[in-house]
């Protein structure tokens, strides 16, 4: 049976780059939040589909680990058992031999157990930062309604300040001051042609 090697390529990931980077959810002022907020749920979908990926990679390479682990733990033990037989038949070298390859494999159990307990850990981070960004999208899907409510509700706002800003109310009374002077002067004015015309003669008390 020939030695497993320690497998050399396994698969290590940063994985704190996807749920703690940039805020999702902060939403500038001068911009759309609609549109801020779709683009934010697709960069989320994104990034869930990368570290869905990435978890059945390493899902794939602690499975190979194991069965690696489990390969070299069984054939230790199997070494074992060689070399207690050769002692029980009175074969010292080949005894010493079988416990040397145990010795071999033993050692080998060991480093793939170190993997395996490593892999596990990071299998158990990405799975829990899934969960989290699976939660965020939820969350940032929930309040879409709400941002857009409260977006359009202060753009009406906006657009009615502005309108009362642009308003200048001295101007417009004034002009109405002089509308009304102007209908009266033309009332008086036809008032006294009529009486003229007519030779009224209006008394003043």
């Amino acid at each position: 049976m020939d030695e497993i090697e320690v497998e050399s390529d396994t698969l290590m990931l940063d994985n704190s780059s996807t749920v703690n980077r940039s805020p999702y959810l902060i939403i500038s002022s001068f911009e759309d939040p609609e549109k801020i907020l779709e683009q934010t749920v697709v960069e989320m979908n994104d990034d869930l589909i990368k570290m869905r990926q990435a978890t059945a990679q390493v899902l794939a390479s602690q499975k190979r680990l194991e069965n690696k682990y489990k390969a070299a733990q069984q054939a230790s033990e199997d070494w074992y058992r060689k070399a207690q037989f050769s002692l029980g038949k009175g074969d010292e070298d080949l005894a010493h031999e079988a416990l040397k390859r145990r010795k071999s494999y033993a050692d080998n159990t060991s480093a793939l157990k170190a993997q395996f307990d490593q892999q596990k850990s990071v299998v158990e981070n990405l799975v829990s930062n899934t969960r989290l960004l699976e939660s965020k999208i939820q969350e940032a899907k929930s309040k879409k309604d709400t941002l857009k409510a409260r977006a359009q509700s202060a753009k009406t706002a906006s657009k009615v300040n502005e309108m009362l800003g642009n308003f200048n109310t001295s101007s417009a009374l004034a002009a109405f001051d002089k509308m009304e002077e102007k209908e009266r002067r033309i009332t008086n004015w036809k008032n006294s042609s009529f009486q003229h015309k007519h030779g009224i003669s209006v008394s003043r008390c």
